[in-house]
């Protein structure tokens, strides 16, 4: 397996993104490939133009979330880029059928399948025995669709430390959080190697956002031994009930940190309900979402869009 992974110097990732598209045809001419396999809607692009058949993997949130402004461009990109790959890859469930009525209906036959996001299971592991935790933690991003000010007001009600580990994209959004809970903290972003010891300090993952596609964060989190409290956007990643709680978005603020704080308090106060739920979580992380699980799942994927191919240009040729 060859992965052409280009990083060239430029300050947006956007920018970084067209320039590793406008070097593909190049690196194509160079190297055969049996299956391409693109990540973002630019690099479909590129391949398509250049005539190449792709698998697609579809970041976008736009799918279950109407976009605005220039955000309707990129994703009307990512639309087309699911109608001309020959395979495409949901991270969730809930867009696997928008992906195959896309598909449907503009005939391109490509194929779909559910594939969640990946984790180390070995460098995302629960601390050793006996290693203090406490309060809770969120991962992700500083912007408002999070809902870091749920987070920050349920710790409070429940009175436990919070922190968030993430860059500060919106200092308004960090502002408003700390106005309704002084002692929440907001760490900024952490190195790679070091997150799975920063999520391991606590004992409680929660997740209030309002828009997510597929949540690497939690599973992450999960894979650290964390019970998830967190929205039903969750229901993907988290059983209800068995590796957290997930909680209605649809409740007014009120209610939803109520529950929120609820829920924290539960865990919290039944060393038994803990201990059941961490296990659960890390049981899940590992069986569903385990790199070798994944690249296994995908894998299969290649196989079907390749005997596809071999097929189409068998009878082109006949």
């Amino acid at each position: 397996m060859t992965i052409l992974n280009r990083r060239p110097r430029f300050p947006s990732a956007r920018g970084r993104e067209i320039l590793s598209a406008l070097a593909l045809p190049a690196d194509l001419r160079r190297h055969r490939f049996d299956i391409l396999h693109a990540q973002s809607p630019i690099t479909a692009e590129a391949l398509s133009l250049s005539g190449h058949r792709y698998v697609f993997t579809s970041h976008s949130r736009y799918w279950l979330t109407p976009a605005t402004g220039l955000d309707r461009l990129w994703s009307a990109r990512d639309r087309g880029a699911v109608r001309r790959a020959s395979g495409v890859i949901a991270l969730s469930p809930r867009v696997r059928p928008l992906f195959e009525a896309e598909l449907a209906r503009c005939g391109s036959g490509g194929l779909v399948d559910a594939i969640p996001f990946g984790v180390d299971v070995q460098r995302f592991q629960p601390p050793s025995e006996g290693s203090p935790r406490s309060g809770v933690v969120g991962l992700g991003v500083v912007v408002r669709h999070k809902r870091w000010d749920i987070l920050a007001a349920s710790a409070r009600r429940a009175r436990v430390p919070a922190s968030v580990i993430g860059r500060v994209q919106d200092v308004e959004v960090a502002a408003s959080a700390r106005r309704l809970n002084p002692e929440v903290r907001f760490v900024g972003p952490v190195m790679r190697e070091a997150l799975a010891t920063e999520l391991g300090r606590a004992k409680v993952f929660v997740h209030p956002s309002d828009m997510e596609l597929a949540s690497v964060a939690t599973v992450q989190a999960m894979a650290c031994g964390l019970p998830v409290v967190g929205s039903d956007l969750l229901s993907d990643i988290v059983t209800d009930g068995q590796d957290g709680f997930l909680v209605d978005r649809a409740l007014p603020f009120d209610r939803r940190v109520e529950a929120t704080a609820g829920y924290i308090e539960r865990l919290l106060s039944d060393p038994a309900l803990w201990n059941r739920m961490a296990a659960h979580a890390r049981a899940t992380a590992v069986e569903r979402h385990s790199w070798p699980r994944i690249a296994m799942r995908v894998a299969e994927l290649y196989g079907k869009v390749a005997a596809r191919s071999s097929v189409g240009t068998r009878r082109a040729g006949s």
